[in-house]
């Protein structure tokens, strides 16, 4: 199990016996944002979490954060916290490493057209107005270029599921897909937590042109896509503080992995007074399979999920009245914790 690209190896033969212990070491709370709005129904907010990873996900509390903000902000999960962000810049130039120009490919918001990268490859990125941004991050979107059968059996068995509720099939979809099983914002893990890539092997390696501890043109981050595209943030402030020189960094696949963007942006805590932020309680919880558990059974850890099953989710909704330079975000927070499957 892999939780913020922290890896834990569990071996029951010196594991506590005590599954309180077990629980007292390893339950996080994590967030992930919603790239989808979740479908509102009679006064409901309406999910459905689908398991697609290989493992067994305990669950112990789910919450829906609804944040109302300016539209010039957009709002993303860098190390687990909300952030939000806006400037966006675009590269100056961005070239593999047989000198092909992906400058213009790289920098359109557009899923459909995507670098696919193959171990080995490499993406030389450069940035030329990096003075301007006070806490710079590097938004990217990529994904796993995995193709997995279970992935494709999800994704039929939500279209039989929903046969009789066409009208918001999709937006269901989105949201399985982009929920726990392959979280929204793609897990990184900072330069001091690097041991840890040994163990993964999926990654996209981002190294830096300029001093990053005591190591020049050290390695910065290593991002691990979700298995659908995802936007994800890096915090590279400490590269980009009163320099006046171009910015250019260099990303090295391990594996296969999609890149559809990347640029930089200015993000910043929930500080600003026009962005709004509410927790809404869940209301109602059914599972796929065990038809006797509901949203009771998560003080006690009894709702679990593994590969290929799923849970309806239910938050209660109010008409919600914004002007038009105005938008809502959602974000899912959960607490528990994975065992491998």
């Amino acid at each position: 199990m892999v939780w913020n690209g922290k890896k834990f190896v569990i071996d029951n033969n010196i594991l506590p016996a005590s599954e309180n212990i077990l629980r007292e070491n390893i339950i996080v709370k994590e967030l992930y944002k919603l790239e989808v709005k979740p479908c509102q129904k009679s006064k409901k907010y309406l999910l459905r979490v689908m398991e697609f990873e290989r493992e067994h996900s305990h669950l112990y509390n789910l919450e829906l954060i609804k944040i109302i903000h300016p539209k010039k902000f957009s709002i993303g999960i860098e190390n687990n916290k909300i952030v939000a962000y806006k400037n966006l810049i675009f590269p100056s130039s961005i070239r593999n490493k047989k000198g092909r120009d992906w400058t213009k490919k790289l920098s359109t918001l557009n899923d459909e057209i995507f670098f696919g990268g193959e171990k080995e490859d490499v993406l030389d990125v450069k940035f030329d107005n990096v003075q301007n941004l006070e806490n710079c991050h590097l938004v990217f979107r990529a994904n796993l270029r995995a193709n997995y059968q279970r992935i494709a059996e999800a994704t039929r068995n939500l279209e039989r599921i929903f046969s009789s509720e066409r009208k918001w099939t999709d937006s269901l979809k989105k949201i399985a897909i982009a929920s726990l099983g392959t979280a929204v914002a793609g897990e990184v893990i900072k330069p001091e937590d690097a041991f840890a890539a040994v163990h993964l092997c999926k990654s996209i390696n981002i190294y830096v042109d300029v001093y990053v501890g005591n190591n020049k043109k050290g390695l910065l981050s290593i991002v691990h896509p979700r298995e659908k595209f995802s936007s994800g943030l890096v915090d590279i402030s400490q590269c980009t503080k009163e320099r006046k020189s171009p910015l250019s960094l260099k990303l090295k696949w391990t594996n296969s992995h999609n890149l559809s963007f990347i640029g930089l942006v200015n993000a910043s805590p929930l500080t600003n007074p026009d962005i709004k932020q509410e927790t809404i309680k869940l209301s109602s919880l059914s599972h796929s399979e065990d038809k006797n558990i509901n949203e009771k059974h998560l003080k006690d850890g009894r709702v679990g999920l593994i590969p290929g099953q799923f849970i309806n989710l239910e938050f209660p909704a109010k008409k919600e009245i914004i002007n038009s330079d105005q938008e809502i975000s959602f974000i899912l927070k959960a607490k528990g914790y994975y065992t491998p499957f």
